[in-house]
């Protein structure tokens, strides 16, 4: 659980110091997946009666925003990406 938690972090901080969209986009991806991680050590343990269920609900909630707001970050990532590809396919105003 410490290592998916950590990989989430430090993902996110490499996304905020990736100069471009596509690059930031796809670390934001990884610690996207990093909170699935997290998600299935907290079911594992739940299923090993190792964690109260009032403790598994707190984290499965924190857990369900924090991947929410990756999502929303990653289709941000995405739409400035697809934004700078139609540009630099434009053809360029005649002067």
């Amino acid at each position: 659980m410490l290592s998916a938690a950590l990989s989430q972090m430090l993902n996110i901080g490499e996304a905020g110091g990736r100069n471009t969209p596509g690059d930031s986009e796809k670390h934001l991806r990884y610690a996207r997946g990093s909170v699935y991680e997290s998600a299935a050590v907290l079911d594992a343990l739940r299923a090993m009666a190792t964690i109260a269920d009032e403790e598994y609900d707190r984290q499965e909630e924190l857990l369900a925003r924090i991947g929410a707001m990756l999502s929303a970050m990653i289709r941000k990532k995405a739409g400035q990406r697809n934004r700078a590809r139609a540009r630099s396919r434009s053809p360029s105003p005649s002067r």
